[in-house]
């Protein structure tokens, strides 16, 4: 049984975090999907530290 409130943050491997990197480094740059995925990588990285402190 889960003992954290916190969601588990999803889990990518190396090779889903390559093909991510990549297509994000093919938008323009200018292109609103830009800013979204920083707040998620925020989310990511915030997630995590509850996760820790639990």
């Amino acid at each position: 049984m889960p003992t954290s409130n916190c969601p588990e943050a999803p889990h990518y491997t190396a090779q889903e975090w390559h093909k991510i990197e990549q297509s994000v480094a093919e938008l323009p740059e200018q292109s609103p999907l830009i800013p979204v995925l920083q707040d998620y990588m925020d989310l990511l990285d915030k997630l995590k530290i509850a996760n820790q402190a639990e």
